[in-house]
Formats: C-alpha cells, sequence, structure tokens
C-alpha cells in the first residue's frame, strides 16, 4: 500500500550510490524499491518545461532506475499522468493513471484513466479502466488489486488479470487520498462530499463513513492508523486566499471523532492541502503546505508533544532510527530527531511531491515536481 503500511515508513531495502539525474516529468510521490533488482522505480506526471513542471500536460511514466548509477534501465510511458506509487506484489507491477482536472464538480479525471500491471522488465500484463481518475495509489489484498477513483467508485480488481471482483459506489469522488489496509477494511477520505470511509475490503461493502465539516484537503490526505486510531487531515475554507488547517483522530470502530488539532490559518497552495502523516512510538508527525510547523502529537489524544518550525511542508517525514528526515517547499532537507530538536539543515535543487523522501541502506533519496532525483549518503546530511 500507500508508503509501506499504516505508519508511513517507508524504506527502500536496497543500497544506493549517489547520484543527480533529472526525469521529463514531475514525481509527486514516493518512489518504490525493487527487491533483488537493485531498481527503483519513479513515477511522473505532466512535462518540464524552463525547469518548472507543466501539469496542464497529461503525460505520465513509470522510470527504474538503478540505485548504483542513476541510468534509468526501462521506462514506459502513458497518455495520462501517473500519481501513484508502484505497488509490487510477487514481480507485477501495479500504477493508476489519471489526473488532476474535472469533468463537473462532483467528477474527476478527463482522459484515459486506467490500473496497470507491468511485469518487472516493464511489459504491460493487462490494464483496467476506470470510471473517473485513479490518482491514489492503490492497496493489494487477498489477491486483488483495490482502488478508489475520481468517478465515485471504489473497486477491486484481481492482481494477476485485471478481471473484476467487486464494485461499491460512494457519495464522494477521491483524489489523492490513498486506500488504508487495516484489519481487511480499507479507509479514505473523499470530497463533495467530505466524507471519510471505511470499506470491507472482501466485497466492498461500506462499514461506517462519517462527514467532516471540511471544505478541501480530506480526499487529498492518505491516512494513517495506529492502535486504533485513524489520522488524517482536511482543511476549511476562510475566504479565497485563506484555508484552516486541521488534522483529526478518528476511532477506527465506529467513525467518531476523538480529537482534533487546528494548525492554524494559512495560505491556499496551489495543488494538495493535507500531507500524510507518519506514526512513530506514539507520536503522529504532521505538517502542511500553509502553515510552517511540524507537529508531533499523541496519537490516542492529539495533545502537542512538540512543534519545530520548518517552513511549509507538503510531505511527510521519513524515520530512521532516532532521526526524522522532511524537505520543505523550498527544497531544504530538515534533519529532527525524535525529541524534535533540528540536527541539520541541508538545502537541495529538489521541490517535493506529497510523500515522504525514501531512505536506503546507505542513504536517502529525495525527489520533486521538478523531476530533480538526488540520492544523498546519509553521512552528507546528518
Amino acid at each position: 500500500m500507500f508508503e509501506g503500511g499504516p505508519d508511513h515508513q517507508y524504506r527502500g531495502q536496497i543500497y544506493s550510490a549517489p547520484f543527480n539525474i533529472t526525469l521529463p516529468g514531475g514525481v509527486i510521490v514516493t518512489p518504490t524499491s525493487l527487491v533483488g533488482k537493485n531498481l527503483i522505480l519513479f513515477t511522473t506526471s505532466g512535462e518540464i518545461v524552463n525547469n518548472s513542471l507543466d501539469m496542464n500536460a497529461c503525460v505520465g511514466g513509470i522510470y527504474a532506475v538503478n540505485a548504483d548509477s542513476g541510468k534509468i534501465v526501462w521506462s514506459k510511458t502513458f497518455p495520462n499522468m501517473i500519481m501513484t506509487q508502484p505497488i509490487v506484489v510477487d514481480g507485477i507491477i501495479v500504477v493508476g493513471l489519471g489526473n488532476n482536472m474535472f469533468v463537473n464538480s462532483s467528477f474527476r479525471g478527463p482522459g484515459l484513466n486506467e490500473l496497470v500491471a507491468l511485469n518487472e522488465q516493464g511489459k504491460i500484463l493487462w490494464t483496467h479502466l476506470t470510471k473517473g481518475e485513479a490518482m491514489p495509489t492503490p492497496v493489494f489484498f487477498d489477491g486483488n488489486v483495490i482502488t478508489a477513483t475520481g468517478g465515485g467508485y471504489v473497486c477491486s480488481v484481481n492482481l494477476m488479470t485485471g478481471e473484476t471482483v467487486w464494485v461499491s459506489q460512494i457519495s464522494s469522488y477521491v483524489s489523492m487520498s490513498s486506500p488504508l489496509l487495516v484489519n481487511g477494511q480499507v479507509i479514505f477520505g473523499g470530497a463533495s462530499p467530505y466524507d471519510f470511509y471505511d470499506i470491507n475490503a472482501s466485497n466492498g461493502h461500506v462499514i461506517w463513513n462519517v462527514t467532516l465539516n471540511a471544505t478541501g484537503g480530506l480526499d487529498d490526505s492518505s491516512p494513517s492508523f495506529y492502535n486504533g486510531i485513524v489520522i488524517t487531515g482536511f482543511t476549511y475554507k476562510v475566504n479565497n486566499y485563506t484555508l484552516d488547517y486541521k488534522e483529526v483522530g478518528i476511532n477506527f470502530n465506529n467513525g467518531e471523532i476523538v480529537w482534533c488539532l487546528n494548525e492554524g490559518d494559512g495560505d491556499v497552495p496551489p495543488n494538495l492541502e493535507s500531507p500524510p502523516a507518519t506514526v512513530v512510538n506514539g507520536l503522529a508527525l504532521i505538517s502542511s503546505p500553509g502553515t510552517p510547523y511540524l507537529y508531533a502529537v499523541n496519537y490516542s489524544n492529539g495533545h502537542v508533544e512538540w512543534k519545530v518550525k520548518t517552513g511549509p511542508d507538503i510531505d511527510n517525514p521519513a524515520v530512521g532510527g532516532n532521526l526524522l528526515f522532511i524537505l520543505n517547499q523550498s527544497g531544504y532537507l530538515y534533519v529532527i530527531n525524535l525529541q524534535g530538536k533540528v540536527l541539520n539543515v541541508v538545502k537541495t535543487d529538489v521541490i517535493p511531491g506529497p510523500g515522504e523522501p525514501m531512505l536506503t541502506e546507505s542513504g536517502i533519496i529525495i525527489w520533486g515536481v521538478n523531476g530533480v532525483v538526488e540520492s544523498i549518503p546519509l553521512d552528507k546530511v546528518i
């Protein structure tokens, strides 16, 4: 699933050498390491024009990059954006196609929308057309791939064939809120209406859904989970220039709100409003693109244990031992310990998207919407 699990602590189990490359499109979400092949899989959206991302170009790609050299081993391009992190199961790579444009107020994703399965050499095995964009990273469960779409439904397809297993209609469309698998259930947020959903992964039946007082962000935020509490973010429009940024803890059993963190008012960002949260040692690590702080809050009651001024962030922290690594919107990489002390700040050429940096066995890989990918030895940033 997205970032490897419910706590969003994804680690690439490979060794990576230093390299710096620029891909032809923006890297929106965390890459995936192809263990045993020494490859890193990056997905891209749009085109890079004059060092910036043109999101109006509805093209995307998947690039398999050698972790030792930074060389592209194989690539595949598609006639729509790819904003999903590749998931890999039994040698099968699955990504989703779809863009962030609207057909109407409740249907997101003109153009070719589909799930695509490839083998580890980049050959397409099957495609499955979806109604509306397939922007959220899908989740694997019991032989099937489950995705939520911009067309107001959730579907499960067979991993080996791409054939439909079940389809469940919901009232909302989903943008970047990647379904999270917990105890045979998938949870995610939607928009129009701004509902949060818990769905049975075996048959698609809605177990519960709750409406939040949101005007944005809920459909973007990929939820986290720890010990019975689901953590997700949303925004509320104050005026045309200002949003109120919030994070909530939700009881997994019944959908009741347990706590709410008010991060404060901030500017309206150009795209995603609510990044994921990382959970470590009972702390939910929460950031936003509209407020300048990284918050560490108690997962069970939302109490703020500490906060650090990092500048606005669209990604979530990566965790390595007692250290956190987060890249702010201006391209500064912050190294912070779990007690909230800033240990180092490193300027990079990367403008990040909504996913954590990838720690490997030997370094850290950062990537951005400007197409830049940097692999840096850890001893250069710690």
